[in-house]
């Protein structure tokens, strides 16, 4: 008796998981991104492999970080082929690529009042 009751239990399991696998599926397929939707990612310049990213998964992707100085300029990007492979890579998948300025140990508060400046008379910030 006990056995069957086992095998019964197996057996609600099984279908109670497949019927939940099923409506997640149906839900998620139901997500059909519109035009206006955004998936952004981070793309951590410290690690990672361009590789390995997911691109059909993503509409944008930011590379962090680009880093300021105090005066409101930026530093020089360290590893700036990684970011080239990273624009290349997302491009040819039509996903657009950004730059995160600032970052949680490099990140100094910079006034704002220095951005309008640098940012329209410095050099270009895209690689595209």
């Amino acid at each position: 008796m006990e056995e069957e009751h086992m095998k019964f239990n197996r057996l609600f399991s099984g279908m109670a998981l497949a019927g939940v696998m099923t409506l997640s599926a149906s839900a998620f397929a139901a997500m059909t991104p519109t035009s206006d939707f955004k998936v952004v990612g981070y793309f951590p310049s410290w690690q990672g492999s361009t590789d390995a990213v997911q691109y059909d998964k993503l509409t944008h992707i930011n590379y962090a970080f680009l880093l300021p100085n105090a005066d409101g300029t930026l530093k020089p990007l360290e590893g700036s082929h990684t970011l080239k492979a990273l624009v290349q890579k997302a491009h040819a998948q039509n996903v657009k690529v950004g730059i995160a300025i600032g970052g949680w140990n490099g990140g100094m508060i910079v006034p704002l009042r220095h951005w309008p400046v640098t940012l329209s008379h410095g050099p270009p910030l895209s690689l595209t």
